[in-house]
C-alpha cells in the first residue's frame, strides 16, 4: 500500500498529528473518481510530533554518512507550509525540515504525474554530531542555512526520482528567500 503516492512512505512508517486546511476544486470522472490532473487546490498543513520509521532511502544514506545517527527512527519538529496543487503538480515553497538527526530545506515541485523537480539544501553544520536529546527547532523558511550542499531530485520519463548535486542550488535558495 502506498498511502501518500510517495515511494516508500505509507501508513506503516509515518506518524504524527496532521492538520490540513484548504480549498480544493476538481471535476469527477465518469466513474465518480478524481483525476489528479483536474485538481486545483491551496492547502495549508501542519504536522506535529512527526516521526518517520525505517524509510529506505535514509537507511541507504546511512551506509555512507550519518552512520552513528538514528535514521531508522526520525523525530520531526513541527512542519508547516502552504502548498498549491494544479494539473497534477504539488508546488512546495521552500521550507525547513528539522529532525532528530539533521536539518534540511526543501522546495520545488512534486509531480503526481511523475514530473518532479525538488531542490534540497543540506547545511554543512549537519556534519557535527548533535545531541539527539536536545529539542529540535525549526527556524523559519527564510533562514539561509549557512554553507550548504545543494541537491535536486528529478524524475525521469518513468517517474523514477533520482537525486543529483545541484550546482545552481544557491540561486534557487536566494530566489525563494526573496519572495
Amino acid at each position: 500500500m502506498n498511502s501518500f503516492s510517495l515511494p516508500g512512505i505509507s501508513h506503516k512508517n509515518i506518524r504524527g498529528e496532521l492538520t490540513i486546511n484548504g480549498l480544493l476544486t476538481t471535476k469527477l470522472n465518469q466513474q465518480g473518481g478524481i483525476e489528479p490532473s483536474n485538481i486545483k487546490a491551496s492547502v495549508n498543513f501542519q504536522l506535529k510530533q512527526g516521526r518517520l520509521l525505517n524509510y529506505e532511502p535514509l537507511l541507504k544514506l546511512q551506509e555512507h554518512i550519518f552512520k552513528k545517527r538514528n535514521l531508522d527512527s526520525l523525530y520531526f519538529a513541527t512542519i508547516q507550509n502552504n502548498l498549491s496543487i494544479e494539473k497534477g503538480n504539488i508546488h512546495i515553497p521552500r521550507m525547513e525540515i528539522a529532525t532528530s538527526a539533521l536539518n534540511l530545506f526543501i522546495g520545488g515541485d512534486y509531480g503526481l504525474d511523475g514530473k518532479t523537480k525538488l531542490h534540497i539544501q543540506v547545511p554543512l553544520n549537519n556534519m557535527i554530531k548533535r545531541n539527539q536529546s536536545k529539542k529540535m527547532n525549526s527556524s523559519s523558511n527564510d533562514n539561509k542555512g549557512g554553507t550548504s550542499l545543494f541537491f535536486k531530485a528529478l524524475s525521469d520519463k518513468t517517474g523514477k526520482v533520482t537525486i543529483k548535486i545541484d550546482p545552481k542550488g544557491s540561486q534557487y535558495k536566494k530566489e525563494q528567500i526573496a519572495h
